[in-house]
């Protein structure tokens, strides 16, 4: 019984992970998410993901795809939007399931104002 609950109680440890900051540094150190400058025209960086599955996580999703390649660019494109998507299909994973890429093309807004930057300590006001 309690092995059973020691599971339960990781795999739901693990999906709270999902879309997290640290979440985007575990795909990015398995090379399952990298971001790279764009050779396409009329997009400044492709978001490369692919298809691994992770409890919580489904890059075939093309919710998931959008809300972590937004959240990938978010340092340095904070007004990203997705231009574009190429899809490549590599074969099938040994369970069966089909193995695939996703190029997210980016382009990032540089008309847009920069976002708002909250003060360091809500409810002081800035020293001066």
């Amino acid at each position: 019984m309690k092995p059973l609950l020691a599971a339960i109680s990781a795999s739901l440890l693990l999906a709270g992970c999902a879309g997290s900051d640290t979440h985007l540094r575990m795909l990015e150190n398995s090379n399952a998410l990298q971001i790279e400058p764009s050779q396409v025209p009329g997009a400044d960086y492709v978001v490369r993901m692919k298809n691994l599955v992770d409890v919580g996580y489904d890059p075939d999703n093309p919710e998931t795809r959008k809300s972590t390649a937004l959240r990938a660019m978010k340092a340095q494109c904070p007004n990203a939007a997705i231009v574009g998507e190429q899809v490549i299909d590599k074969g099938t994973y040994a369970v069966g399931r089909p193995a695939r890429e996703y190029f997210i093309q980016i382009k990032c807004d540089r008309d847009a104002p920069p976002p708002a930057i909250a003060p360091a300590h809500p409810g002081r006001p800035p020293k001066s």
